[in-house]
């Protein structure tokens, strides 16, 4: 049985996913639309995690498996954000975080989003991306991220 057999019967439903997405991301804040996915976006400062129960392997696997071979089958930009987002919604029950970062070194800015578990296990996360948190300083000034909790 190839790879692809295996994602067969959760394809169809992980589409969808994909489809909530894109529609979220160009109808709505990302701090919303990650929410309404399960999957809700992380700005604070990682705390040391509890000792939370581990996903398995094979669990981070396949939802980055689906979660990738979706993303590439619809007319819509493969990016780390629209993974995340589906790779998220798959792993909700164990409520992950959306984390967002970006490098901070010589060059442009090269922007990363990526899954964090209250275990500590992350999902698409890179070597060399500082995670934004509100007030994230980088080598040439502050990111600004705006606290949609205040008013605007």
């Amino acid at each position: 049985m190839t790879g692809g057999m295996r994602l067969a019967p959760s394809l169809p439903r992980t589409l969808l996913a994909v489809l909530a997405v894109e529609v979220g991301l160009r109808r709505s804040q990302l701090e919303r639309t990650a929410r309404l996915l399960g999957v809700p976006l992380q700005l604070e400062p990682a705390s040391p995690h509890e000792r939370a129960e581990a996903v398995p392997e094979a669990e981070l696997a396949r939802a980055a498996r689906l979660a990738g071979a979706a993303v590439r089958r619809m007319p819509v930009p493969d990016s780390c954000l629209r993974r995340s987002l589906v790779a998220g919604h798959l792993l909700r029950r164990h409520h992950p975080s959306l984390r967002l970062g970006a490098t901070d070194g010589p060059g442009p800015h090269r922007g990363h989003a990526w899954i964090e578990l209250p275990s500590g296990q992350t999902l698409g996360a890179r070597d060399g991306v500082r995670p934004f948190s509100r007030g994230t300083r980088s080598t040439r000034g502050t990111f600004d991220i705006p606290d949609s909790r205040e008013p605007g």
